[in-house]
């Protein structure tokens, strides 16, 4: 099963964050949030772990076209990407595959919007 794709690379972890924000933004994503998953464990369970973050982010005008379809379908293809240093020192940037999650939906043919969603998204992190 692939549900994801992802990029490893060299480069440290915020500058990492940093492009990739600076990316969605010129693509038209805004950003919805940023949690740093790393720093929540540590200050709520006192437990350490490499750095990690998700970031939420939404293209608006897609966003538009997709509740116009169905009111609760966001609900279903969050724009999520998160980042993870490895225990090598690279960086991993992922996002959830949409078109698996869609044939996981038992939809023959993904939506148009998600199609979009997922070149845009794997063009972002491919040219990170």
């Amino acid at each position: 099963m692939n549900y994801q794709f992802s990029k490893t690379i060299s480069a440290s972890f915020d500058e990492t964050v940093e492009n990739l924000s600076s990316s969605l933004k010129e693509s038209g994503f805004g950003i919805s949030l940023h949690t740093e998953i790393s720093q929540t464990f540590k200050d709520k369970f006192v437990v350490y772990l490499r750095p990690s973050m998700i970031i939420g982010a939404c293209n608006q005008k897609i966003g538009r076209e997709v509740l116009n379809i169905e009111e609760t379908k966001e609900i279903l293809h969050p724009c999520v990407i998160a980042i993870q240093e490895l225990d090598d020192g690279f960086i991993k940037v992922s996002s959830s595959d949409l078109i698996y999650t869609s044939s996981s939906e038992q939809k023959i043919q993904p939506e148009p919007f998600e199609i979009r969603v997922q070149k845009l998204l794997q063009s972002i992190i491919e040219n990170l």
